[in-house]
């Protein structure tokens, strides 16, 4: 087994360190914009943005929080110095800094979709779907899973929650398919199918919808097997959704590198693209352990 934990733990290593970098990237301008609204004036945006850049505020923080926490955990565990019955509490508490994260979208999308503070005139955006949809599949999930970790014992009836952790890993990648696939709807409704058959434009469209959309039916069907306590499938399905994850956002880093749109990569989760191999690293020692 540790042998086996060498390699995943290695690339679970890289990916969080990678969001880490990406948490690293927009932190300043959010603790700035909190700043500014909190210890300067509430108007300093005008009060339409208050309520959209304090909970965003808040958000970065306990996002880098739960990292900080799941690094340590794992470099903990790691070492044989801990167990995750040790640090089950530490765990948990990441999990839900996470979902307050997640949380923190909602007014952002609320604000994007309604225009409740005043944002549009003309009706409801994809990019405020995408926020609201990401709070309903990953929060709720997130809260009781670590709800679920908190109360691990150790009698021989083991871990009672592996369908939440089924629940929470849809969730996480529903919202990744969310924050790519609907950045692609605006062109869709005023172009048409004919984007994905528009060039260089259709292979983005195509990357995003395609792998993005299987990324989201294998965690499904990986959810199926913790529920059923089938554990060897469901880590394949999972791993093959990772793969699907990890390619898509690798792929767009190139695509963004030849439309010359590097720029704006950071926008969506391009952290993720370690995801990859975690998902074959995991697919390789599924097959022999």
């Amino acid at each position: 087994m540790r042998f086996v934990d060498r390699y995943v733990n290695s690339w679970i290593l890289i990916s969080l360190c990678s969001l880490l970098l990406w948490i690293l990237y927009w932190l300043p301008s959010s603790i700035e914009r909190f700043y500014n609204v909190i210890f300067i004036s509430v108007n300093y945006y005008s009060l339409n943005r208050f309520w959209i850049y304090m909970p965003a505020g808040v958000g970065m923080i306990t996002h880098l929080a739960a990292v900080i926490v799941g690094l340590l955990s794992l470099v903990l565990i790691w070492k044989g110095t801990r167990s995750v019955f040790d640090l089950r509490k530490w765990i948990a508490i990441a999990l839900v800094l996470e979902g307050i994260y997640y949380a923190s979208l909602f007014p952002s999308g609320l604000w994007l979709v309604t225009g409740l503070f005043g944002a549009f005139d003309f009706g409801v955006t994809p990019l405020g779907v995408a926020y609201l949809l990401q709070v309903v599949f990953t929060t709720p999930f997130l809260i009781v899973l670590a709800l679920k970790v908190r109360n691990l014992s150790k009698d021989s009836s083991g871990f009672a929650g592996w369908k939440w952790v089924g629940f929470a890993f849809v969730g996480y990648v529903v919202a990744f398919w969310c924050n790519s696939v609907f950045r692609w709807f605006d062109m869709v409704a005023a172009d048409g199918l004919v984007v994905f058959f528009s060039g260089v434009a259709g292979i983005g469209a195509l990357n995003a919808f395609v792998f993005m959309s299987l990324a989201v039916i294998f965690a499904v069907i990986g959810m199926f097997g913790f529920m059923r306590k089938k554990f060897r499938s469901a880590l394949r399905w999972l791993a093959l959704s990772l793969v699907m994850v990890g390619l898509h956002y690798a792929i767009y880093v190139v695509y963004s590198y030849y439309v010359n749109a590097l720029g704006s990569v950071m926008l969506i989760d391009v952290w993720a693209f370690p995801l990859l191999g975690l998902g074959l690293v995991i697919l390789w020692r599924n097959k022999s352990t």
